[in-house]
């Protein structure tokens, strides 16, 4: 009989009248991991099987498919758009959805139950704790196990889920391994549904359902719907309108060695097969002292057994084998005192005929005889193997028994490793190394109390400027965010009438000092925070006149206060109140000077400033901008005025970002160094990452160099994506951004590799809860490859080519 819930509360589920507790592991990104992460990583996971559950009782831990309808939840998304837009963004998203369904493997949670020990009256507990009886045992003495009484429910339900229980065990016994989150009771419904119907579509429940859970004993029959034939070598589950056939394979016999990072069976099956294998592990922890006992006795029996067989024939050289390894498992129980572990693996898969999941059998079979292990399907024993699958304390199936220490279980099972990068919901934006994709909600930061900040860099070609139009462009589709673009190259002048579903969405800002006299003026901008706009002006005016000294500052800062007091202040009105300082005249006459250039005009010119559109995309472009090379110092005062111009753009990203109303907000800084070589670029920024979270803003930086984000605007980035380095240090930068090991070449390897257009949008991601590993952002739709190409278009003659190509 299959062990179905009588009852299920909160996470608790009640087996056979026993209570369990279900959990899903919070995953976390392996493969990018050092292997000094990897093995704290596997020691934090010994002590999770060493301590999390008490001795005698039943913990099972599950890698299964996650079950992701991509299309429902994709046409959820573009239901949000509104609709004019909508079309478009169901084309980009049907893009998606091929990619998808063509190539991308399976999505795994790791589910865990434990049994929890019934209440033990306070009398007896001191037998558990002088005589270390286990506590199945003390409960089947007392009686406990025939039957749960209504208080004793409670008490399970108490201790479960207010994580008296698990959480303490989880803290107090195992360290920094990953959380546990509790299930609700519709996702425990949907685990036992889920194996019923592998590999066929699951109807979610209703909604009625999944809101209000019905108290009390139920009639779950349901959750083992549909009918089911027990063949030799198969199952076959067959439900109203689909049928898969299902095959079980257990483990029976171990490599002699074990090693971390190496032997991560559930975590390599994930990435290995491009249909999915799920897994389970089943153990009972067999307390310190009487797992010594019984491996004393053991080594015993062998050692008797090679005397008698000595005294007439050769000993078998596996029987020497068995006597070495209980020799050496003896003396690290005796001399680190750990429990042993009473543990069943199972692994299945299905198909869709018997050929097929014969071919599948087959080869998770040959993967496990790679790795040094023995694998089999049993046959006979499939419905067992099926019951097996569910938790229980009773064990149906047969044989299969494997003895071993937490750290080989550590090893193998790796509870939470996965690939995982991204968002929990969001739009598509790439892939990971393994084919998973990787989903960004832009706005979810200040949702989870962060900032929305974001940072690419990478080498030219690396595909960094592609990446940040990409993001832009969704973000203002999906979320109908106000972005406020910086374009200082004017790259993105053709998106106006162009960009899917955007087309009348697009705005270029094209400030000119001949047509647009003190648009950029920090008295015009910041008038409503006159001394910040005062520390400003110095600012930009040291741009032009780098040597000044703490004594030229106090006496701008006075010109600039007795501009205050005029009533109207200007950078016009402070340099004339410069000009009548002696000491100060001849920087006002210079600055006169700068003031005639067209670029000067935008800072120290007389005018009404200008009105930045609040709807849509701005794309903010600079008249006769003359940048010099980057890390290279502004030549002749064009480039210096270009230079203190530019980042006085950060002020009207600051006015549109924090000082607008309504919706998600970026501003988005391409060519970012420009900015952040200056003071006031870094004040600025600074300034406007820390209030972007309250404001339900984000700043994103795009630049090629690591180097040039400032160690306290790095501090506060959400999110960090590196496409590609320049030089060994810039790479040291990136690795330590991404919290990853420096010291790995692979890593270093892929940073540095030189970026062709093959390679482009490759990278390393960093997320907002702080897990970082590979990506490859990709754009399928074909018309945004296009509108985001900033490569030149060759000539005819270009395109010529000999017979036969290069």
């Amino acid at each position: 009989m299959l062990p179905i819930p009588t009852q299920i509360e909160k996470n608790v589920a009640f087996i056979d009248g026993r209570p369990w507790a279900f959990y899903r592991v919070v995953p976390f990104s392996y493969s990018p991991l050092s292997v000094d992460g990897k093995k704290n990583e596997w020691m934090n996971a010994t002590q999770f099987f060493r301590q999390i559950q008490e001795p005698g009782l039943v913990a099972q831990i599950w890698m299964v498919r996650r079950r992701f309808n991509w299309l429902d939840y994709l046409d959820r998304l573009v239901k949000t758009v509104p609709k004019e837009r909508r079309e478009k963004a169901k084309d980009s998203m049907d893009r998606w959805l091929h990619l998808i369904e063509q190539g991308t493997l399976p999505d795994y949670d790791f589910i865990i139950a434990f049994e929890l020990p019934l209440p033990i009256p306070q009398n007896y507990k001191w037998i558990t704790q002088t005589f270390g009886i286990p506590m199945r045992t003390l409960e089947s003495l007392l009686g406990l196990r025939k039957r749960v009484f209504k208080e004793e429910k409670e008490e399970a339900f108490n201790k479960s889920y207010d994580f008296a229980w698990s959480k303490r065990a989880f803290e107090e016994r195992a360290g920094s391994l990953s959380r546990l989150d509790p299930l609700v009771e519709h996702e425990i419904a949907d685990f036992y549904r889920h194996h019923f119907y592998r590999g066929m579509p699951l109807k979610p429940l209703p909604q009625t359902l999944r809101s209000v859970w019905p108290k009390g004993p139920q009639d779950y029959a349901w959750l083992a719907e549909g009918r089911r034939a027990y063949g030799y070598r198969y199952v076959l589950c067959d439900q109203e309108e689909d049928e898969r056939f299902v095959s079980f394979i257990s483990v029976g016999s171990f490599p002699d060695e074990i090693y971390t990072p190496g032997t991560e069976i559930f975590h390599q099956l994930s990435s290995e097969f491009d249909f999915p294998v799920e897994a389970s592990f089943r153990w009972k922890m067999i307390a310190n002292k009487q797992a010594t006992g019984l491996v004393t006795r053991k080594r015993k029996d062998i050692k008797d057994a090679t005397s008698h067989i000595g005294m007439v024939d050769q000993i078998p050289l596996d029987l020497q084998q068995q006597e070495q390894l209980a020799e050496g498992l003896e003396f690290e129980l005796k001399k680190n005192r750990p429990p042993i572990l009473d543990s069943r693996m199972i692994f299945v898969v299905d198909g869709e005929d018997q050929e097929e999941v014969n071919s599948r059998t087959e080869q998770v079979i040959n993967f496990f005889d790679r790795k040094g292990f023995v694998a089999a399907r049993p046959t006979g024993e499939q419905r067992n193997l099926f019951s097996a699958w569910l938790p229980s304390d009773q064990y149906p199936a047969r044989g299969y028994v494997k003895k071993m220490l937490p750290e080989v279980a550590a090893s193998i099972v790796m509870p939470g490793a996965s690939e995982i990068l991204g968002d929990p919901n969001g739009v598509p934006v790439g892939l990971t190394r393994r084919g998973s994709v990787v989903k960004i909600n832009p706005e979810r930061g200040p949702q989870i109390n962060q900032n929305a900040s974001m940072v690419i860099t990478g080498t030219l070609g690396s595909g960094k400027s592609h990446t940040l139009n990409n993001l832009i462009h969704k973000t203002a589709l999906f979320w109908d965010a106000r972005i406020f673009v910086v374009d200082p190259k004017g790259e993105r002048s053709h998106w106006v009438g162009r960009l899917p579903g955007l087309e009348d969405r697009v705005h270029v800002l094209k400030l000119d000092g001949r047509q647009n006299p003190g648009a950029l003026d920090p008295f015009q901008l910041l008038g409503h925070d006159p001394e910040f706009a005062s520390e400003i002006a110095v600012s930009v005016i040291s741009q032009f006149e780098g040597n000044l000294t703490r004594g030229d500052k106090n006496m701008l800062l006075s010109a600039a206060e007795r501009a205050l007091k005029t009533g109207s202040p200007s950078m016009a009105k402070m340099v004339a109140e410069l000009h009548k300082d002696d000491m100060g005249r001849d920087l006002a006459e210079y600055l006169m000077r700068i003031a005639r250039l067209p670029l000067g005009k935008l800072v120290f010119g007389e005018g009404d400033g200008v009105k930045v559109p609040d709807t849509g995309i701005i794309l903010l472009q600079l008249e006769g901008l003359e940048l010099p090379a980057e890390k290279q110092k502004p030549n002749g005062l064009r480039q210096e005025a270009s230079v203190a111009v530019m980042s006085m753009t950060a002020i009207l990203a600051e006015q549109f970002v924090l000082r607008g109303t309504g919706g998600f907000r970026v501003a988005a800084l391409d060519e970012a160094w420009i900015w952040l070589r200056t003071d006031q670029g870094k004040q600025l920024a600074n300034r406007l990452e820390r209030a972007g979270r309250s404001a339900n803003a984000g700043i994103w930086f795009a630049t090629q160099n690591p180097s040039d984000i400032d160690t306290e605007i790095l501090n506060n980035v959400s999110v960090y994506v590196c496409l590609g380095t320049s030089d060994e240090t810039e790479t040291t930068l990136a690795i330590e951004a991404l919290n990853l090991d420096t010291s790995d070449e692979g890593l270093r390897n892929i940073l540095q590799a030189r970026r062709s257009k093959a390679m482009s949008g490759y990278g390393y991601m960093k997320d907002l809860e702080g897990r970082s590993g590979f990506i490859q952002f990709l754009t399928p739709e074909e018309e945004l490859v296009e509108l985001f190409n900033t490569k030149p278009e060759a000539s005819e003659a270009s395109k010529i080519v000999s017979e036969g190509g290069v």
